[in-house]
């Protein structure tokens, strides 16, 4: 679970990192992927590899549940 959050944290970073994107290039590394999805959807207004960018981010969390949910014995594993 906490790899699908780590890839979810954008309000954290967007807050730390303030809206301007021209911090140099340490502030470009240290962008999650959605502020990244974010700066270029509609900071640069590239729709199309804003969108692409985030169906190939949705299938990743997909694989990693599933993986998860491989890994732990499946939905009918008791606690």
């Amino acid at each position: 679970m906490n790899i699908i959050h780590a890839f979810q944290a954008f309000a954290e970073f967007y807050n730390i990192l303030g809206t301007t994107w021209t911090g140099g290039a340490l502030l470009a590394l240290a962008r999650p992927p959605l502020l990244y999805l974010y700066q270029i959807a509609l900071g640069e207004q590239l729709y199309g590899r804003g969108t692409a960018g985030a169906f190939i981010l949705a299938a990743l969390m997909i694989v990693a549940t599933l993986v998860q949910n491989r890994l732990s014995g499946g939905m009918g594993r008791e606690i």
